[in-house]
């Protein structure tokens, strides 16, 4: 999630990627977190760190 918001690669490149891999579930639901859509549930199989666990992470990495 880091990289792909550092490295603004776009929801689309994403996808077209994941559809190889049959991911294109998880990938929507990363993009909608790192939007800040920090409801994200793990109904596809994933768990996202808490919107707190990720600003903590960022405010770490990108000091």
């Amino acid at each position: 999630m880091l990289l792909i918001e550092q490295e603004q690669i776009t929801k689309d490149e994403v996808i077209e990627t994941a559809m190889w891999y049959e991911i294109e579930a998880l990938i929507e639901r990363i993009y909608q977190f790192i939007e800040g859509e920090f409801a994200t549930t793990d109904d596809v199989g994933i768990s996202v760190l808490s919107a707190q666990e990720y600003a903590a992470l960022k405010e770490h990495l990108f000091e």
